[in-house]
C-alpha cells in the first residue's frame, strides 16, 4: 500500500497506475478510486503527523501501531503522539515493528527521566543520519534540568564554553544583551575543572556585559564589587575581625625597612606581621588610600628587597590574633559547632594561589582554605568558608586561642612538596598549612593590598559590617593604647595621667585607660615631660627619664608609674603631670596585646 511520501512533488510525475497516480489520458472510470486513494493517503498522514494516536509499551519502550504503512523508516518522518506512560530515563519508540530506534533531544542527547509524561502530546521526527526520533517538544523535567552542551571538543582555559544569553527590546526596536551567563572550562589540560561568569550589562556594554561574578573550579566566589544583602537589623551581624576597614592606626601610619626578627604590630592596630625564620625579604608598611568603593584604606605591604631564596622555615604572613572570650559563639568542640566565612578584598601583584590559614592554639588544630588571585594590581573581592569543628573547645579566657593567617610566602617547612593543604580541620602539621602558597615578595616591584576583611558564623558572606572611627578605635584599645604624635589619632601635649610629687627626684602618676584592657599592660614610651604644678616645662627630653627599670604597678584599669627624674628640682608633695610634647617622637604607648 503506497502512502503519502510515495508522491512526487512534481505534478507530471505523478502518472502510475491508478489508484496509485494519475497518468495521461487515464479511464474515466479510475477517476475515482485515484481521488478517493489519495484522500485516504492523506487521512492517513494526518492521523499520525496530527492525531495523536496513543502508545503503547511501558517503562522506557514506546510502541505505535501508524495508520500509514510503515515498511521502513524515513528521513523526518513525522509521528504525533499521545504517551501512555512517563519515561524514567533513556528511551526507544518502535512504529509498526520496524525496529526500536533511541528517542533523544534536539541535540541527540539521551532523554532525562519525566522528559515524556503520561498523556502528554508530542512531536517526535525521524533523523536519518543519526538514525534516531527526536522528541520535538519534549517536556522539561521535573527538577527543571536545561542540559547545554558545546559543540566542539577544546582544552583551552574558556574553552568549551555554553551561555545562557538575555535580551531585551529597547524603544526603538533596538535589542540589546541584559545579561550574560557563561560556564566554561578553567584549566589548560584535558580536564573537568569548570567556571561560571554572570555578566551584567552596565548600560554601556553593548552584546558583552560587564563580569560581574566568577565562580572558579575551587569554589572560590570573585565579586567585581563588594556583595549588597537586604538586612533590616546590619548592627546584629557580627565581625570578629578588629579594624577590617584599616582605618586604625594608632602607632603609625607607615613603617620602612621590615624583615628578619621584625615579626609584631606596626600599623594597623590588631594586624600582626609575622615574619618567621630568617628571610632576607623586607619589606614597608603602611595604611595606603588605594583601596576598592565603599573604603578608604587598605594594608600594604610594599617589597623594597626580595627574597631570593625561601628558607626553608621562612614564613611571612598577616594574622589576627583572638583570644578566647571572643570565639564561644563559634561553638568550637561540640556537634553545634559552626563554620566560619572570612571575606576581604585583595589587591596584589603576583597572581595566583593564596592560603588562609587558622590555628586553633588550645588544642593544636589547623585548617586551611585556598583562594586565587586572578588579575594582577586589581581589586577582588574573596570569600572562603572554613568547616565547623566539633572536636577541641576553645578556652574560655582572655588567652590567645586562635590564630588568623594570610599567607604571604612560605617555605617547606610550611609549603611542604609532598603535603597536602588541610581543608578540613585536623592535628596540626606545620608543612601542609600553606601548601601551594604563591610566592608574594619575588620582585622589589611586587606589592600586596587587602581591606573590608569580615569574618562571621555560618557559609554567607555579608556586607561588611562598618563601624564609626570611635568604635573601631574603642575595640582596638582593649589591646594598645598610644598618647602623643604618633598614627592616625595623634595629638600634642597629651596628659597622660596626673599624680603627686614623691621627692626631688621622683613622681607617682597614676593613669586610667578609657577602655579596660585586655591584661596587665607593658609601657614604652619616648619624649615625655613633667609638670609640677609650677614649672609647665620642666627641662626637655633630655632632663627627665621614665626608665625601664621604673617600678610599674599595673592592673587592667588603672596603671601607677613612679616617674623618675635625672635632677632634684622636684618639689616634694606638689601635684605632678606626665604628658607629651608637640612632636612625632613624643609618645606613650600601652600594650596589652596577644
Amino acid at each position: 500500500m503506497g502512502e503519502i511520501r510515495d508522491y512526487s512533488v512534481t505534478a507530471d510525475d505523478n502518472n502510475a497506475t491508478p489508484p496509485a497516480g494519475a497518468p495521461e489520458g487515464m479511464a474515466p472510470s479510475t477517476v475515482n478510486n485515484t481521488m478517493r486513494e489519495a484522500y485516504a493517503r492523506i487521512k492517513r498522514w494526518y492521523d499520525d503527523a496530527q492525531g495523536a494516536k496513543t502508545t503503547a509499551g511501558s517503562s522506557n519502550t514506546y510502541t505505535l501501531a501508524a495508520a500509514r504503512t510503515v515498511a521502513s523508516y524515513a528521513a523526518g518522518d513525522n509521528y504525533v503522539i499521545k504517551a501512555n506512560h512517563s519515561n524514567t530515563g533513556a528511551a526507544t519508540l518502535n512504529v509498526d515493528s520496524v525496529g526500536a530506534k533511541a528517542i533523544v533531544t534536539p541535540a541527540l542527547n539521551a532523554l532525562e527521566a519525566d522528559s515524556i509524561r503520561a498523556g502528554g502530546v508530542y512531536q517526535i521526527a525521524y533523523e536519518a543520519s543519526a538514525d534516531k526520533f527526536i522528541l520535538v517538544n519534549g517536556a522539561h523535567p521535573s527538577e527543571s534540568q536545561i542540559t547545554l552542551k558545546n559543540p566542539t571538543s577544546e582544552d583551552t582555559s574558556g574553552g568549551r564554553e555554553s551561555q545562557v544569553v538575555f535580551k531585551g527590546l529597547q524603544s526603538g526596536s533596538e535589542e540589546s544583551t541584559l545579561v550574560k551567563i557563561q560556564a566554561s572550562h578553567e584549566g589548560t589540560s584535558d580536564d573537568e575543572k569548570g567556571q561560571l561568569i554572570v555578566g551584567v550589562n552596565d548600560g554601556n556594554d553593548g552584546s558583552s556585559p560587564t563580569t560581574a561574578v566568577t565562580i572558579a573550579s575551587t569554589g572560590t566566589v570573585t565579586f567585581a564589587k563588594q556583595p549588597s544583602f537586604p538586612d533590616a537589623n546590619p548592627r546584629q551581624s557580627n565581625n570578629f575581625i578588629y579594624n577590617g576597614d584599616m582605618q586604625v592606626c594608632q602607632r603609625a601610619t607607615s613603617v620602612a625597612d621590615l624583615g628578619n626578627g621584625d615579626s609584631g604590630y606596626h600599623v594597623q592596630d590588631r594586624w600582626y606581621l609575622n615574619i618567621g625564620g630568617t628571610p632576607n625579604t623586607i619589606v614597608t608598611m603602611s595604611q595606603s588610600t588605594t583601596a576598592p568603593d565603599g573604603f578608604n584604606s587598605s594594608l600594604k605591604l610594599d617589597c623594597t628587597t626580595p627574597d631570593g631564596t625561601i628558607g626553608s622555615a621562612d614564613l611571612i604572613a598577616l594574622a589576627q590574633i583572638f583570644e578566647g572570650l571572643d570565639l564561644q559563639s563559634i561553638n568550637k568542640g561540640d556537634a553545634q559547632a559552626k563554620q566560619i566565612t572570612i571575606s576581604f578584598w585583595v589587591n596584589t601583584t603576583v597572581t595566583g594561589t593564596y592560603i588562609i590559614n587558622m590555628y586553633d592554639n588550645d588544642n593544636n588544630r589547623t585548617c586551611s582554605q585556598s583562594y586565587t588571585v586572578s588579575s594582577s594590581n586589581t581589586w577582588e573581592y574573596k570569600t572562603v568558608t572554613f568547616p565547623a569543628d566539633t572536636t577541641g573547645a576553645f578556652d574560655n579566657n582572655k588567652d590567645a586561642s586562635l590564630y588568623v593567617y594570610w599567607g604571604l610566602q612560605a617555605g617547606t617547612d610550611y609549603n611542604g612538596s609532598s603535603a597536602t593543604l588541610p581543608t578540613t580541620w585536623e592535628s596540626n602539621n606545620n608543612p601542609d598549612r600553606f601548601k601551594g602558597q604563591a610566592e608574594t615578595f619575588s620582585s622589589d616591584a611586587n606589592n600586596f593590598h587587602i581591606t573590608g576583611v569580615q569574618m562571621e558564623l555560618g557559609e554567607v558572606a555579608t556586607e561588611f559590617q562598618y563601624e564609626s572611627f570611635a568604635e573601631n578605635l574603642a575595640r582596638c584599645q582593649r589591646y594598645f593604647m598610644a598618647y602623643g604624635g604618633t598614627g592616625t589619632d595623634s595629638d600634642d601635649y597629651v596628659v597622660v595621667g596626673t599624680g603627686v610629687v614623691a621627692a626631688a627626684t621622683n613622681g607617682w602618676v597614676e593613669i586610667n585607660p578609657p577602655i579596660p584592657l585586655r591584661d596587665r599592660p607593658s609601657i614604652t614610651f619616648n619624649n615625655m615631660y613633667l609638670f609640677d604644678a609650677s614649672n609647665r616645662f620642666l627641662n626637655s627630653v633630655g632632663d627627665i627619664s621614665v626608665e625601664d627599670s621604673a617600678t610599674v604597678y599595673r592592673s587592667k584599669s588603672t596603671i601607677w608609674l613612679n616617674v623618675i627624674r635625672q635632677t632634684t628640682d622636684l618639689t616634694t608633695g606638689r601635684a605632678v603631670q606626665l604628658y607629651t610634647d608637640n612632636a612625632e617622637d613624643s609618645y606613650f604607648w600601652v600594650s596589652a596585646e596577644l
